[in-house]
């Protein structure tokens, strides 16, 4: 069953990719910028375990973000 599941999450997964490279946005940022909307001021590392990241790949997509803005 969890290999079922696993499959499933990594389909939804590339397909939310395809989706969202239209949008110049990765499906990390989407997770975060989510997470921001819903919640007053998350720590990155929230953001990350909610991102399934580790806090230093949420910090360099954060960084990114910011020097892109």
């Amino acid at each position: 069953m969890s290999y079922l599941v696993f499959r499933l999450e990594r389909y939804i997964r590339s397909r939310l990719d395809e989706a969202l490279t239209r949008h110049g946005v990765t499906t990390t940022e989407y997770m975060a910028l989510s997470e921001l909307r819903l919640r007053d001021g998350p720590s990155s590392a929230d953001l990350a375990r909610i991102a399934f990241v580790t806090p230093q790949a949420m910090s360099l997509v954060i960084r990114t973000s910011n020097d892109a803005a």
